[in-house]
């Protein structure tokens, strides 16, 4: 989400699509992802995590949220040694995951409390953090290796993914972490970007589990970015109906961009959400209700790196959606949002949890008593 850490779900999708074509969410969070990193896993070389992932699910669905999705399992680190970082932990003979996997941790409190898993799958930094590598590609075989390159790695972690979780009945879908901008590239670049997609998610949807209904393939998710000043509103809006035609994907939630780009306006978030959803309705689903992809926001947690929105920055940015969208979730519960989780221990090299304490506490409390306790009603305009 150009989220790079420093400075990173649904009674079935057929659960959730059925009379939502009207394009009106409820003004709240319906659930949020969580980021991965090396820190907030354990490690055999340091003491145990100084928290409880299933505090975290637990936390959300007090919070009524229902939906989670994990935003990538495994990556290449934008690193000099591309070394590569894995975030499960199973067994390589019995493919059974280790009790202390976070991931298993968190299907096994999710299918308690009755709320649907997205599962992210490789990202490659090199090319997500700022997908310079993609904006930079000069010609079409290096575009070309680099998606197919992308596509293969999402493809193999699936396999690890299916192989270990996929009997467990909170695991509702897929997340592709690859996320970029409206770019205005070469239309050789569009195709090679859509012949991406539709690799994965074809490749996904030879993966199928009895969902109520008969074997069916499991809802597949993407988060794109957009920048008002790369394309205006209908030039996006075109770009991603060419990126998407053909494709297997169910869910676009788009990143509202609060966060990494504060001073955005509702008129913007208006005219680049009715874009997107123009391209959804384009798109047609086998496993939604309406027969077509659904547009969700991503809402961005944050106000600046390391520093969650206040109450009311959130409160607008779910109002400036709610019209536009199915479902509000957010990015990122775990950094941004949860008071389960204390601050990094002092003798750590490397944070586990991207703000401190009371400053989650805030949000997470602010949250709770606007959204939860009380029912919240979007001002008239």
């Amino acid at each position: 989400m150009n989220k790079k850490f420093v400075a990173s779900i649904f009674l079935s999708l057929v659960f959730t699509s059925g009379n939502q074509c009207s394009f009106a969410a409820e003004p709240k969070l319906s659930g949020g992802f969580i980021q991965f990193i090396d820190a907030n896993l354990p490690k055999p070389d340091h003491v145990a995590l100084p928290f409880a992932w299933e505090d975290v699910v637990t936390d959300m669905s007090d919070l009524k949220m229902s939906k989670i999705v994990i935003q990538r399992m495994k990556v290449k680190n934008n690193d000099a040694a591309g070394s590569q970082s894995e975030f499960y932990f199973i067994d390589p003979v019995t493919k059974i995951p280790y009790n202390n996997d976070p991931l298993k941790i968190i299907l096994q409190k999710a299918q308690e409390k009755n709320m649907d898993v997205f599962v992210g799958l490789y990202s490659d930094e090199s090319i997500n953090g700022n997908n310079a590598r993609l904006m930079n590609a000069a010609n079409q075989p290096e575009f070309h290796r680099l998606l197919d390159a992308q596509a293969d790695n999402d493809l193999a972690v699936a396999k690890t993914l299916w192989e270990s979780y996929s009997a467990n009945s909170a695991f509702k879908g897929w997340y592709l972490p690859i996320e970029p901008w409206n770019f205005q590239w070469q239309e050789w670049k569009n195709a090679e970007f859509n012949l991406y997609l539709r690799k994965v998610s074809t490749g996904l949807a030879l993966l199928k589990k009895d969902q109520g209904s008969g074997m069916r393939r499991l809802p597949v998710m993407w988060a794109p970015h957009f920048k008002v000043a790369y394309l205006n509103a209908t030039d996006t809006g075109s770009l991603y109906k060419r990126l998407l035609d053909g494709t297997k994907i169910d869910i676009i939630a788009v990143q509202d961009g609060f966060g990494a780009e504060p001073r955005r306006s509702n008129h913007e978030i208006s005219d680049y959400f009715s874009a997107f959803k123009s391209a959804c309705e384009t798109l047609v689903s086998d496993v939604n209700v309406s027969g077509k992809a659904e547009l969700w926001s991503d809402a961005e947690l944050y106000s600046a790196p390391g520093v969650p929105a206040t109450i009311e920055k959130l409160k607008k940015q779910l109002c400036a959606v709610k019209n536009l969208v199915t479902t509000i979730i957010c990015w990122d519960f775990f950094h941004y949002m949860t008071d389960k989780v204390p601050n990094t221990p002092a003798n750590w090299a490397f944070p586990m949890v991207a703000s401190p304490l009371n400053s989650r506490k805030v949000l997470h409390d602010d949250y709770k008593q606007s959204f939860v306790n009380e029912t919240f009603t979007c001002p008239d305009r």
